[in-house]
């Protein structure tokens, strides 16, 4: 019992640090591609949205939505873990609302 709380703290304290992304890696270029490949949005939709997404989100926002465009779930879980609740829900919202305002 003692070894599960020990391992729990560690990763609890470590974990947030020892993940990183390389920010500039997720750009507006990499977002519209995930956003065309995973959805059947049109390119120029998906890169007004991709301007928006920087604009609107905080950097790991971005990252975020990016990493779930591309089904990236090590990212997503590991950034999960260390984002405020307010950021992961406007990311999570922004495929509805950046669509609708970019579509028109």
């Amino acid at each position: 019992m003692q070894f599960r709380a020990i391992t729990f703290l560690l990763l609890v304290v470590f974990a947030p640090v020892t993940f990183a992304v390389n920010a500039s890696d997720y750009d507006k270029k990499r977002f519209s591609e995930a956003c065309q490949s995973s959805s059947n949005i049109q390119a120029p939709t998906c890169d007004c949205m991709g301007d928006k997404a920087k604009k609107e989100l905080s950097p790991n926002g971005f990252i975020f939505l990016t990493a779930s465009l591309e089904k990236d779930d090590a990212t997503t879980s590991a950034l999960r873990q260390t984002m405020p609740p307010v950021e992961l829900m406007q990311a999570g919202m922004f495929m509805v609302s950046g669509a609708s305002a970019c579509a028109q």
